[in-house]
């Protein structure tokens, strides 16, 4: 089955700890692993990452799940969240605008 619903979440990292246990509460399978991809400022070659994001995807049953996620991340600091609709945006653009880059992604220096 399809899931047709995905949101991309970036969080602040002196939030991350806070935004994993307001998704433990929505996911209670792994939802304390839900902000454990870190992010960096682009093309910084080293340093601790600045922000941490996922990609949560449900499908249409799981859209009060969705409501939920949405409303307790809604409890933190809102500067420090960013929510994309993943459907019509990509990791790729999301990661553009922020000005932020995978590990994976960051130049070397």
């Amino acid at each position: 089955m399809p899931l047709p619903r995905r949101l991309i979440i970036v969080v602040d990292t002196d939030i991350k700890d806070r935004a994993n246990t307001l998704a433990k509460r929505i996911d209670t399978v792994g939802g304390e692993r839900t902000f454990v991809t870190p992010l960096y400022p682009a093309g910084l070659p080293q340093g601790a990452p600045s922000h941490y994001w996922c990609s949560w995807a449900m499908t249409d049953l799981d859209d009060i799940n969705l409501r939920a996620l949405r409303s307790a991340l809604s409890t933190l600091d809102r500067t420090k969240i960013r929510l994309f609709n993943g459907n019509i945006r990509t990791p790729e653009s999301v990661l553009a605008e922020l000005n932020l880059a995978t590990a994976v992604g960051r130049d070397e220096g």
